[in-house]
């Protein structure tokens, strides 16, 4: 069984798996729906972690490496820090889905994320979809951190 045969909307693939695997996710997707996105550094790595797997960019251009090979083989989204979404939406001419993980509410912990914004920043940078963990599900009440959120993101 596959993801399209359970009409899974979105997969995620990582784009350090290479070249011929992004090729290899666009062949298998056939012609459905299914959206992909490529993951590019966790919001949870910092520079020191590029340096431990023997990466010598620093991690802003190894993002975009990743980022606009994937989108240049057909992958739909990228899966980026708020940190580099604004970037990567002015460096890639190809139209993309940017998924932002990493999001924290303003005056919450960052957890074991390196790399985060709230989630205003985060649109205001370009993300399309963000990706809100943690701050939710540890909430008292997930309604009202829901709505919170909601109402942050649409104050101008």
């Amino acid at each position: 069984m596959s993801a399209l045969d359970i009409g899974v909307d979105y997969l995620t693939v990582h784009t350090l798996g290479g070249k011929k695997m992004l090729e290899k996710a666009v062949e298998a997707r056939q012609n459905s729906n299914l959206k992909l996105l490529g993951v590019t550094i966790l919001t949870s790595h910092s520079q020191d972690y590029l340096k431990f797997l023997g990466i010598n960019l620093n991690l802003q251009d190894m993002v975009l490496k990743l980022a606009k090979t994937a989108v240049e083989i057909g992958i739909d989204g990228i899966v980026c820090s708020p940190h580099e979404v604004k970037f990567l939406k002015e460096k890639i001419a190809k139209d993309f889905i940017a998924v932002v993980p990493g999001i924290r509410p303003e005056g919450l912990t960052k957890d074991d994320q390196q790399r985060t914004a709230t989630p205003k920043e985060a649109v205001l940078h370009g993300a399309d979809i963000i990706v809100i963990g943690r701050p939710i599900l540890n909430a008292d009440n997930k309604n009202e951190a829901i709505n919170k959120i909601i109402g942050d993101i649409q104050t101008k």
